[in-house]
């Protein structure tokens, strides 16, 4: 089944600067893992991953710019979440359309949003939310 790289419960396709579909990595039904996040958020072009504030905290920057595109939380939380860098004004939208979508935690509330892993976001939105903070951040956004 090909995946296309529109959010349809979004309302609106990914942005341009996405180059081809985002893979689809689990089977329906299943829920994505905190390592299978961290694997893909690895596979990206030229990114590293540190843990500069607590073993359960994994920060993914981008090598060459040493800028913050996502962090995955571990036992902090009462569940697994990531934060992600999204659109001016996507943070809103997103919150209002699923419940396990709060704001940035320590992050600016307004570009960046903490996501579950076991609430209401499909997987594949996680994916794409990932990948688009990859992106925005690589691009200098």
């Amino acid at each position: 089944m090909t995946r296309s790289p529109v959010a349809p419960s979004l309302n609106h396709a990914v942005p341009a600067a996405t180059e081809g579909p985002v893979p689809h990595y689990w089977p329906e039904g299943l829920r994505m893992t905190v390592e299978q996040l961290r694997n893909l958020l690895l596979s990206l072009d030229g990114v590293a991953e540190s843990r500069p504030f607590k073993p359960d905290r994994a920060v993914f920057k981008i090598e060459a710019t040493n800028r913050v595109f996502a962090i995955l939380s571990g036992h902090e939380f009462p569940d697994p979440q990531v934060t992600v860098k999204v659109e001016p004004g996507h943070s809103a939208e997103l919150q209002l359309e699923y419940e396990s979508v709060r704001p940035g935690y320590h992050m600016n509330k307004r570009n960046w949003v903490n996501v579950s892993l076991v609430g209401d976001v499909p997987d594949d939105i996680i994916s794409v939310l990932a990948i688009e903070s990859f992106r925005m951040v690589r691009a200098g956004r």
